[in-house]
């Protein structure tokens, strides 16, 4: 969808001989302009420091990361794009973005804590700006390829930089941001640059599961052995994280995404079996074994923890015994928050207004935004439920619809033709994003509305095969 600006700022286009004329002398070839050039670099630079909570920060009463700052940069260059061409392209969702932005912004004054509901306010409106202007610089197939190859390569530092919190201490070398331990000073639980092993551990399953999808579709360049040894990567790093939340969305992935096809190889045996055509491969002969060793692990499996002192591993989940403070904590947050959502269902009270009104649910008022940061909701959407009300939360759901199954079934339609894999493994990853986030607070992460700006200018440039022919020009580099 387009939206032409009633003034036209596009510079007079070559008349039909002086194109043809540079198409013969082989100066054809579209060119980057060094302001699209720098713009690209600074979305890049946002997205490899968007989990960065512990630098890269400036503390102006409020936390400003200098992801945000280069994310509203490289949105400013867009906006500069849309008032040269005369036009503004609208992303997937943003319609229903904007509306709920709207609702958002008047429901402000319902904030008790008035402060942080105009700050977060603004802070709201900042990144869909930025996510609508940023899409702008996006028109052309090779720079969208830039962006996901780079995208796909910004977490390979990060996951490098865990990998060395966890061996650090155990080798005596310095540590750096570490901010839990298991046992101090010698196990580390790997937070990255993020403020504790959760933040991280939902960073990393984006990458995570763009990577899983593009190697198990066979993406004729993400499926390389590179590659894979970036997804084992990746895949240690976060179980190492001990970061339950990853450890159950990783098992889910993997359940929801290989559990048919086992389910189907084993009814073919049962078959198989059944009219006495049983065969074994290899590796299903090597499986035997395993199975057997697990079914009699399991009925001791209590009693194998409590004898090898691994409950540490279950602390904060209430489980064997351990303290039960994590999972009490999110409980009680996302109980509140529906609390606060009773108070007013129709409007809610705005993002910056959930911890304001939960802590006056409990009997106090904040006095600082840092103070308020005691009283977080603990789950995305129940936060968002609270904040909008029924009216608000429509727009935002539909705006999720259209930037996960939306994008989906894009995907599949145009199976085979340029960026169904990329967009099918962006929009997954987007899905179990917001599934993870339901254990979590803030909305306004950067990282998920930098990867929601990806999916969207990839969906941008996903057509079908009809549309594709106008936007394949090669870029120069």
């Amino acid at each position: 969808m387009r939206m032409r600006l009633p003034i036209s700022f596009a510079r007079p286009r070559s008349n039909t001989a002086e194109t043809h004329a540079r198409a013969s002398s082989g100066t054809g070839t579209t060119r980057l302009t060094v302001g699209t050039r720098f713009a690209h670099t600074l979305l890049c630079f946002a997205l490899l420091t968007s989990s960065f909570d512990l630098t890269l920060v400036l503390n102006i009463g409020g936390t400003l990361r200098a992801t945000q700052l280069a994310f509203a940069l490289a949105a400013g260059a867009g906006l500069l794009l849309v008032l040269q061409r005369g036009e503004f392209r609208m992303p997937a969702g943003y319609s229903a973005l904007l509306i709920w932005g709207i609702l958002q912004t008047t429901v402000v004054p319902f904030s008790v804590f008035l402060p942080k509901g105009i700050a977060y306010n603004a802070w709201l409106w900042v990144t869909i700006l930025s996510l609508g202007y940023a899409t702008q610089l996006y028109t052309r197939p090779a720079l969208v390829h830039r962006l996901i190859h780079f995208y796909l390569i910004s977490f390979i530092p990060i996951a490098i930089f865990g990998m060395y919190q966890f061996m650090a201490p155990l080798f005596g070398l310095p540590d750096f941001f570490v901010g839990q331990w298991w046992f101090y000073p010698k196990l580390a639980r790997i937070n990255g640059f993020s403020y504790e092993p959760s933040y991280f551990a939902t960073y990393m399953l984006l990458g995570w599961v763009m990577l899983l999808d593009l190697i198990q579709r066979k993406h004729p360049r993400y499926s390389t052995r590179p590659w894979r040894m970036v997804f084992a990567l990746e895949s240690i790093v976060m179980i190492l994280s001990s970061s339950r939340s990853a450890w159950i969305f990783m098992s889910l992935e993997c359940v929801v995404r290989f559990g048919p096809a086992a389910m189907r190889r084993i009814w073919i045996h049962v078959q198989r079996l059944r009219y006495g055509r049983w065969r074994l491969s290899k590796l299903q002969l090597l499986a035997v074994p395993v199975l057997v060793l697990l079914a009699f692990i399991t009925p001791h499996l209590g009693q194998i923890v409590q004898d090898y002192d691994l409950l540490f591993l279950l602390q904060g989940t209430g489980i064997g015994g351990t303290a039960a403070h994590s999972v009490s904590d999110r409980s009680n947050g996302v109980l509140y928050a529906l609390r606060v959502f009773l108070h007013n269902p129709l409007l809610g009270c705005s993002l910056g207004g959930v911890s304001g009104n939960i802590a006056q649910l409990q009997g106090t008022i904040p006095k600082s935004i840092e103070d308020s940061k005691l009283y977080e909701a603990t789950a995305i959407f129940p936060e968002v439920l609270a904040a909008s009300g029924l009216i608000g939360f429509i727009p935002f759901c539909i705006f999720v619809y259209q930037t996960t199954w939306l994008p989906l079934r894009r995907s599949a339609f145009i199976r085979g033709l340029p960026f169904s894999m990329e967009l099918h493994a962006l929009a997954r990853a987007m899905i179990f994003e917001w599934l993870i986030l339901q254990a979590s607070q803030n909305i306004l992460r950067p990282y998920v509305w930098l990867h929601i700006t990806v999916v969207c200018i990839v969906m941008a440039q996903a057509k079908p095969k009809a549309q594709v022919g106008a936007a394949t020009q090669p870029i120069a580099a």
